[in-house]
């Protein structure tokens, strides 16, 4: 069997392309025109580039790529695609300047998947990981609509607003974390280094411990004897933590018990509002309709209890139901939202309404991680000077017990 791209107009003249294994090239055309079909192209997929391309998907689907080099990715195509360079040739000369190698593996590839004959949306579904849905329904919408470079812009300004924002982000967590890290060091430089001496002291001089104080050595002497034992938990609950997660149960779990913990879910919420609104934002402002932008919408959102809500939303607008009744319907949206949605539809400008909820969700997660670090570094300052004045107190009762023996 042989591998053929194709492209081609339906009776309505839409454009269709895709894949089709035949035996042969003329097979490939009479089973095309019994559809209906115009072609325009077909081309054959030679095995060696299918199997290389999914080589490559397999190498490239746990990378990490930044989000400020996808960002300047979808600038520099967009720029050329709209000075009239040819997409792959486009392709070819973003590779040449593109300072992450990871992402420059992948454009790589992509640049052999275009002269394999395949769409630009059709190469960028096959690294899920490094392009997620809502690059693949924007690039298709821009590719069905001629305006592919207009759509790459929005996209790029749309990544660089989120890699903006979550930088705020982790500039406003980044001090709480380095001081818990530091609480953490200091405990365990007390705990392995400090007192471990003291209680030599002690013993050698056969001093009467406090409660606190022998409370307190022989945490440190468990600690230290079964240290090995206590890691290897660790690493074995980690493992299978993650192994539970990764499950299809598991990660159902995990997520609703993201929104339920008490005070961890109104950041979970926070970001799935921002998330949300940010995304139908530059959905809409590309001219994708309401069930696309929730199908795209509902694969990007990264909570399978959200998703299963959003997917009836989707059915029921695709019904032919408004998007804000259903929106007040599922009981996740707050009424500010499901009323700008309304207004939206009234006016028919759902990007400006998505805009403004964007900007508004982003500031008020903002705030919520403020406000929590604001909180909590008092918080850890206070519990690093209450352990440590229980230590020093702790080692000094039974000093004073030292000195009397001594005299």
């Amino acid at each position: 069997m042989e591998t053929f791209f194709y492209l081609a107009k339906d009776k309505n003249s839409k454009t269709r392309r895709g894949r089709i294994q035949t035996s042969s090239r003329e097979e490939a055309i009479k089973l095309l025109q019994a559809q209906d079909l115009y072609i325009i192209s077909l081309k054959k997929i030679e095995k060696v580039q299918e199997r290389k391309s999914y080589l490559s998907a397999q190498r490239f689907s746990h990378s990490r790529i930044k989000l400020e080099d996808l960002a300047l990715f979808a600038r520099q195509l967009a720029t050329l695609l709209a000075s009239g360079v040819p997409l792959l040739r486009s392709l070819e000369i973003v590779v040449s300047q593109c300072a992450s190698r990871k992402l420059a593996g992948v454009l790589l590839n992509m640049v052999e998947d275009i002269r394999g004959g395949l769409s630009l949306t059709e190469s960028v579904g096959k690294y899920p990981a490094v392009f997620s849905s809502l690059w693949k329904g924007l690039i298709d919408t821009g590719e069905a609509s001629g305006n592919l470079s207009q759509v790459l812009e929005k996209l790029a300004g749309y990544l660089e607003m989120r890699e903006e924002f979550l930088r705020r982000l982790i500039s406003a967590i980044t001090y709480p974390a380095v001081l818990l890290v530091a609480a953490t060091g200091a405990l365990l430089f007390f705990s392995l280094i400090i007192l471990p001496k003291f209680q030599e002291i002690f013993s050698q001089f056969k001093v009467k411990l406090p409660f606190l104080t022998q409370w307190m050595f022989d945490i440190v002497t468990f600690v230290r004897t079964k240290f090995f034992w206590i890691l290897g938990v660790i690493v074995i609950l980690g493992i299978g933590l993650r192994f539970f997660v990764k499950s299809s149960g598991g990660r159902e779990f995990l997520d609703r018990l993201k929104l339920k913990l008490p005070f961890l879910k109104d950041f979970f919420y926070a970001y799935f509002l921002e998330r949300f609104s940010s995304t139908a934002y530059i959905l809409f402002e590309s001219g994708v309709t309401v069930v696309y932008a929730l199908d795209v919408i509902q694969k990007s959102i990264g909570n399978r209890v959200l998703e299963e809500t959003l997917g009836k939303v989707k059915e029921a607008v695709k019904a032919g139901k408004p998007l804000s009744g259903e929106l007040a319907k599922a009981g996740i949206f707050p009424p500010m939202l499901v009323e700008m949605t309304t207004v939206g539809e009234e006016v028919g400008n759902f990007p400006e309404m998505f805009s403004r909820l964007a900007r508004h969700y982003q500031t008020a997660l903002t705030t919520k991680v403020e406000r929590f670090t604001s909180f909590f570094e008092p918080a850890m300052i206070l519990f690093m000077g209450v352990t440590i004045g229980v230590i020093v107190i702790s080692l000094f009762m039974p000093l004073f017990q030292l000195a009397s023996v001594v005299k």
